[in-house]
């Protein structure tokens, strides 16, 4: 299962900055593995049907603790992964559970039970009063074999859906990438350079192969035509060396590339335009192809082509 995790951090600027820049985070992002693990559900109404779906499709056991249940969630108590326990909450129940879940419609219920999950150092999650709990429900996008979960901290619910949408459009028009069968042609192997052009110089038409190799790679080679819209789209730890096109600095570079090809490192070269349109990038294969070095060509969408799909 391939998990992504996007965070808009209420402490940060959605305007233009540097994708580089350490920030810091009010949560941390992680996927927590409850299958068959014994979870508290307090509350029995509408919420809690809610959260009981979200815990049930996790393969947690549950535990829901209510004087009285929303009959779909009565139906779904068969004393195997759902069980009931019809009394109001009391902290004892909370012995022996991995997650707590507070999804009563009683404020000074819900409180109580995450003050004592807190006391027990659990894991909560207290609905509709986040700050009351140590974790959030983000929204999540699945696409077998993604899982996509976002969060705003409750700052920005307008951005979280806005988001959602366009990753939901973007995951449903590459689906047939997602499979077992096609991962290979997403991830680039070691060793090999991955010669982008860039094409227009907007960051939106990049391929997506272009995308992937780029976030793969350990070092990216980048020319001064190159937005920082694109050259940030690599991974936060990945090294850059800023190049200028000519012959003559091209060569001196080319036997740092060779070097660190040698050492099994995925190395991304974005040029402007096409391929091979700047750079000397014809030079470059040839020295590549004298050692036996392994490289990939992923042209750049022109300003023709991008035209037309307008």
């Amino acid at each position: 299962m391939l998990e992504i995790h996007t965070v808009a951090s209420p402490h940060v600027s959605l305007g233009k900055h540097n994708h580089h820049t350490k920030v810091s985070m009010k949560y941390l992002p992680l996927f927590l593995d409850i299958r068959q693990q014994p979870c508290l559900l307090v509350g029995g109404g509408q919420v809690a049907k809610r959260r009981l779906e979200w815990l049930r499709n996790a393969k947690a056991t549950v535990t829901v603790v209510a004087p009285e249940l929303h009959p779909d969630i009565l139906a779904q108590v068969d004393d195997r992964s759902v069980f009931w326990v019809r009394d109001i909450f009391r902290p004892e129940q909370m012995k022996g559970c991995t997650l707590v879940i507070c999804a009563t419609n009683d404020a000074a219920v819900n409180r109580a039970a995450a003050q004592a999950a807190h006391e027990r150092q659990l894991p909560v999650n207290v609905v509709d009063d986040p700050e009351q709990g140590n974790i959030i429900v983000p929204a999540v996008i699945e696409r077998d074999p993604v899982v996509v979960a976002i969060i705003s901290g409750g700052a920005s619910p307008v951005l979280v859906r806005w988001l959602r949408n366009r990753i939901e459009s973007l995951l449903s028009s590459v689906a047939n990438l997602l499979s077992d069968s096609n991962a290979d042609t997403l991830v680039p192997h070691s060793g090999t350079l991955f010669l982008i052009g860039t094409g227009t110089g907007d960051a939106d038409l990049l391929t997506l192969r272009a995308l992937a190799c780029l976030q793969q790679a350990d070092l990216v080679f980048c020319d001064g035509n190159i937005a920082a819209e694109i050259s940030n789209l690599a991974r936060i730890d990945t090294e850059q060396i800023s190049i200028i096109i000519g012959h003559e600095i091209q060569t001196d570079t080319i036997p740092l590339v060779i070097e660190r090809l040698h050492q099994g490192k995925k190395i991304a070269w974005l040029v402007a335009g096409d391929a091979f349109s700047y750079g000397n990038g014809t030079e470059l294969i040839e020295s590549l192809s004298k050692f036996g070095l392994k490289y990939e060509i992923i042209p750049g969408v022109t300003t023709q082509l991008a035209g037309n799909s307008l």
